[in-house]
């Protein structure tokens, strides 16, 4: 088979692979990968002490939804969605950690909480994230996951796990 021919068959099953690349999505030095199927939308930039970065979930989010005003990008939390709130927090000079669910998000300190923060929608499970992001920075994701959203908790994972913050 010559290099062409090679060339023309894997285009060919890629764009027949079930698969697909997640969303790319970098912002306030940090980049992940937004699963497949998911939606991610950033907030604007501001200079304010605690502000929303963005959403990601994985249902549609509503595009009319403007961050500086609205609440949630969703009109509910579905049996299976799940909707992340980012915040970043610059808390110098009280920035500390919980003790529960000590983890590594990114290889930066962080702690997970089920059944804390709160959600602005009726979800059946609500987790939230803390990541230390700098002495002087911690970043807050507040996750609202329906009642059989198993499988976007994991895809949830997956995005933590894709995690690489570009600040020092």
């Amino acid at each position: 088979m010559t290099h062409r021919s090679l060339l023309v068959l894997a285009t060919i099953l890629a764009a027949c692979s079930p698969s697909f690349p997640g969303t790319p999505v970098a912002a306030a030095g940090v980049r992940f990968t937004a699963p497949p199927g998911w939606d991610a939308r950033l907030a604007p930039p501001t200079t304010e002490a605690q502000h929303l970065l963005g959403w990601a979930a994985n249902v549609p989010l509503d595009r009319a939804c403007d961050p500086a005003v609205c609440a949630v990008p969703v009109a509910s939390i579905a049996d299976e969605a799940v909707l992340v709130s980012w915040f970043t927090y610059n808390c110098l000079p009280n920035c500390r950690l919980g003790d529960p669910g000590r983890t590594l998000i990114g290889g930066r300190e962080a702690t997970r909480e089920t059944d804390a923060g709160t959600c602005a929608l009726d979800a059946a499970r609500v987790e939230r994230i803390v990541v230390r992001v700098t002495p002087q920075r911690n970043d807050i994701l507040v996750v609202c996951a329906g009642a059989s959203a198993s499988a976007g908790l994991r895809e949830l994972d997956a995005l933590l796990a894709s995690i690489n913050w570009t600040v020092p």
